[in-house]
C-alpha cells in the first residue's frame, strides 16, 4: 500500500500572508474572527487575545498537518478502489467471456455490457459433459431395459410388454426359459434319483431275503423296508453251515493227526505219549521198543561189521605192501648181482668231475637197503 505524502503547498499556502496561508492561514483566520468578536464585545482583553491566538498556531498547524495527511489518504483509497474496481471489472469480464461465455463491452464509463452467449464457456462445455452423461445414463437405462427383458425371457420364460412410458411388465409365462429347463432338468434327475432308491430298495430287499435270510416287508407310507425275523435259508446261513461243517472237519482232521502223531511217536520213535486237557499229545519218556530204535541197533551192528570188515581189508593192503617191497628188494638184488657178476658195473666215470668210482647201486652203498630189509622183515 503506498504511503500518504504531506503537501506542504497545501498546509502552509504558497506566500507569507495570512490570506494566502493554506490550510493554516484559513484556520488562524477563523480563529482571530472569533477572538475579535469576543474581544469587540468585552469578553476578552488585548491581552488575553493575544495569549489565545499565540497558542492556537501551533494547534493551527497540527490540525492543518492531520487534515492533509487524511485528504492524501483518502485520494490514495479512491485509486485503489478504483484500481480493486477496474480489476473485478476485468475479472469479470473474464469470467463471463470464459467461464460463462458471453460476449462483454464496455460502455464510456468503462461500465460492462453483457453480449450474446458464445457458447465456448467452461459451464457451456460443463454442461455439454453433462448432457453427455445424461445421454450415457439414458443408453445405459435403456441397455439395462432390454437386458432385463431379454433375461426375462430368455432366462425366466415370461412373454414380456412395455407400456406407454417405456416400462416393462409380465405378460405371460411361456415356460421356455432357462430355468424352465433347469426345473426340468430337476425334476428328471429327481425321478432318476427316485429310480434309484427304488432299484437299491428292491437290491436290498432282494439281499436280506437272499443272501442274509431276512423275512422283508415294505412300509405303506414311506415305502422303507421293514426287517423282519430270519428264516435260516439265505446263503450267509449256508455260509455258517458251511463254515461249522469245515470248522468239524478240520477238528476231525486235528484228531486223526493227533492219533497218526501218537502212534507215530510210539511205534515208529518208541516214546511214551499222554494228552493234556486240551487234547494234545505230550511226549513221554522213550521205552526203546520203537521202530526207530530197532533201526538204530540195526545200523549200530552194520557199523561195526562195517568197522570189522574195513580192519581186515587194511590188514589184507598191507600184506599185499609188504609182498610188493619183498619182490622189489629181490629184483633190485638179483639185477645188481647180475650186472656185477658179469662185469658190467666195475666202475663210473664223474662226467663233471673226472673222477672214477666203484659201481656200487646208491641204494646199496647208503642205509636204504637196510630199511626196506627191516620193513620186510620187522623184528619179532
Amino acid at each position: 500500500m503506498a504511503m500518504p505524502r504531506l503537501e506542504w503547498n497545501e498546509v502552509v499556502g504558497q506566500a507569507q500572508t495570512v490570506a494566502d496561508g493554506g490550510f493554516v492561514g484559513d484556520l488562524l483566520t477563523i480563529a482571530r474572527a472569533h477572538i475579535d468578536d469576543a474581544q469587540s464585545k468585552g469578553k476578552l482583553t488585548q491581552s488575553d487575545a493575544a495569549k489565545i491566538y499565540t497558542q492556537m498556531i501551533p494547534a493551527a498547524f497540527q490540525d492543518a498537518i492531520q487534515y492533509s495527511l487524511g485528504r492524501a489518504n483518502a485520494n490514495i483509497d479512491i485509486a485503489l478502489k478504483e484500481d480493486q474496481l477496474t480489476l473485478q471489472r476485468d475479472k469479470t469480464e473474464a469470467e463471463l467471456e470464459k467461464n460463462f461465455g458471453y460476449e462483454v463491452t464496455r460502455d464510456n464509463d468503462g461500465s460492462l455490457i453483457l453480449g450474446v452467449s458464445t457458447g465456448n464457456g467452461k459451464i457451456d462445455k460443463d454442461i455439454e459433459i453433462s448432457q453427455s452423461e445424461v445421454n450415457l445414463k439414458e443408453d445405459s437405462f435403456y441397455l439395462n431395459r432390454s437386458k432385463v427383458r431379454a433375461e426375462l425371457e430368455k432366462n425366466w420364460g415370461y412373454d414380456v410388454d412395455t407400456d406407454q412410458d417405456g416400462r416393462l411388465f409380465l405378460a405371460q409365462n411361456l415356460h421356455n426359459g432357462k430355468i424352465d429347463k433347469d426345473i426340468e432338468i430337476s425334476e428328471a434327475e429327481i425321478d432318476i434319483k427316485e429310480d434309484q432308491l427304488s432299484n437299491s430298495r428292491n437290491k436290498t430287499y432282494a439281499e436280506l431275503e437272499k443272501n442274509f435270510g431276512y423275512n422283508v416287508a415294505i412300509d405303506s407310507v414311506t415305502g422303507r423296508l421293514v426287517l423282519g425275523s430270519s428264516t435260516g435259508k439265505g446263503k450267509i446261513d449256508k455260509d455258517i453251515e458251511n463254515a461249522e461243517n469245515e470248522i468239524k472237519l478240520r477238528e476231525d482232521q486235528i484228531e486223526a493227526a493227533r492219533n497218526k502223531t501218537e502212534a507215530e511217536l510210539e511205534k515208529t520213535w518208541g516214546y511214551y505219549v499222554t494228552r493234556d486237557i486240551n487234547g494234545k499229545p505230550i511226549l513221554g519218556n522213550s521205552n526203546g521198543t520203537g521202530k526207530v530204535d530197532k533201526e538204530i541197533g540195526l545200523a549200530a551192528q552194520q557199523i561195526l561189521t562195517e568197522v570189522e570188515n574195513t580192519a581186515l581189508r587194511v590188514e589184507q593192503v598191507g600184506a599185499f605192501d609188504d609182498n610188493r617191497k619183498q619182490k622189489l628188494f629181490e629184483s633190485s638184488m638179483n639185477a645188481w648181482a647180475l650186472m656185477y657178476s658179469s662185469g658190467q658195473l666195475t666202475t663210473i666215470t664223474d662226467p663233471v668231475t673226472g673222477v672214477i668210482t666203484d659201481a656200487v647201486p646208491e641204494f646199496i652203498n647208503n642205509d636204504d637197503m637196510s630199511r626196506l630189509y627191516s620193513e620186510i622183515y620187522p623184528a619179532s
